[in-house]
């Protein structure tokens, strides 16, 4: 047995596997194979738009978007750099569809690190995302191009607990594995698909706006008890379910949700107030302690995050923890949760689905936006 182990025969795979695994892993971490990435995934997303900001010029921006893809669908970015050009600043999309905490974290970093005049940062956010404090496998690809300036290691809020994982989160390959698999399964596809979307220009992939031609006004989604009618009817459709059926059903099928029919639960869990309460305010004061300024903006919540995906006391506990900046000059606070409610129109008219802005929301957002970014200057 010793004799086989000493054995050349038996090192020289293990060496060559690891010698492949070590070069492999650097060229992935220093973009070798970021020309072929699949464009519309987050990974690819991600690469995608570091790319277009250093090719707008990292030096000429002043200020970012940051959030999920409510504030990245949910506001046309294209309009909002033009308007705030008028006043001398460029203002870039850095929101992305998948983020959360995490990735806003790293994004806003990096942001720091590169761009050496950027003045402030714009974060969308709403009653959800505010308090969601854990990390997904998800969030991590968002946040990759990003990730210099966060430690996965000792980062404290991620729901991968194990130690030995979160060092694997780390690795380019955990990045790219899927992409490369994906790629390997039909590398023509791939090829006409990066072929389409070499035709974009960097300016192109800053100011995408996603069209939302549909809204929820063929729901009724007023209610726990409707939206429970809602999930059964749509379950006994006999045409194909869209995104948005799969996703009533999964949020109101009667038998998950007996407890909620009662009445929305009332409070969050005190160490998950204090878990995001701590993250906003690192997030805070190493952002402002640099020079540099942040403007929240707070969104509109479709009433489902209230009877079923949230509690009564998420809004108030948001607004709480965002006037304990107060005292801070840097940190301004733009609540735009209204919007809808002010605005002509019901509710279902403004969102795509229950998470998303519908075109019609969009319009409302970004234009209470220039109007509010006008105000403070």
């Amino acid at each position: 047995m010793i004799k086989f182990l000493l054995n050349k025969k038996f090192w020289a795979p293990i060496i060559v596997l690891l010698v492949f695994f070590i070069l492999s892993e650097y060229l992935l971490s220093f973009g070798y194979w970021d020309k072929l990435i699949k464009p519309k995934s987050y990974l690819g997303n991600a690469i995608h738009r570091e790319k277009a900001v250093k090719a707008f010029g990292l030096e000429k921006i002043d200020w970012i978007t940051v959030g999920d893809s409510r504030f990245d669908w949910g506001i046309n970015h294209g309009k909002l750099r033009k308007e705030r050009m008028k006043a001398g600043e460029n203002v870039l999309r850095m929101s992305f569809e998948g983020a959360d905490y995490f990735s806003m974290q790293a994004t806003v970093n990096w942001s720091i690190e590169n761009m050496p005049n950027l003045k402030g940062v714009l974060i969308g956010v709403n009653k959800s995302s505010f308090i969601n404090s854990t990390v997904s496998e998800r969030s991590l690809l968002v946040a990759w191009p990003f990730l210099n300036d966060s430690d996965l290691v000792l980062y404290q809020s991620m729901s991968m607990k194990k130690n030995l994982k979160r060092y694997f989160y780390s690795f380019a390959w955990f990045a790219f594995f899927n992409d490369i698999k994906d790629f390997l399964k039909d590398p023509f596809l791939r090829v006409e698909k990066l072929k389409k979307h070499s035709y974009s220009s960097h300016l192109d992939t800053l100011d995408y706006n996603r069209n939302r031609t549909q809204n929820t006004c063929k729901y009724d989604l007023s209610s726990m008890e409707t939206c429970v009618m809602e999930a059964n009817r749509l379950k006994n459709k006999d045409t194909k379910l869209t995104y948005v059926d799969r996703l009533i059903i999964r949020a109101c099928e009667k038998g998950s949700n007996q407890a909620r029919l009662q009445g929305p639960v009332k409070y969050l869990p005190k160490a998950k107030k204090l878990t995001v309460r701590n993250n906003w305010n690192d997030l805070v004061n190493s952002t402002t302690s640099k020079g540099v300024a942040i403007k929240f903006v707070i969104l509109p919540s479709h009433s489902m995050f209230t009877y079923r995906l949230g509690t009564l006391e998420d809004f108030d506990f948001m607004m709480d923890v965002l006037k304990s900046f107060k005292s801070n000059t840097k940190v301004e606070v733009h609540d735009l949760s209204q919007s809808f409610s002010e605005a002509k129109g019901g509710e279902c008219e403004y969102y795509k689905d229950p998470t998303h802005y519908s075109n019609l929301g969009k319009t409302v957002l970004t234009q209470n936006l220039i109007i509010k970014l006008g105000q403070s200057g």
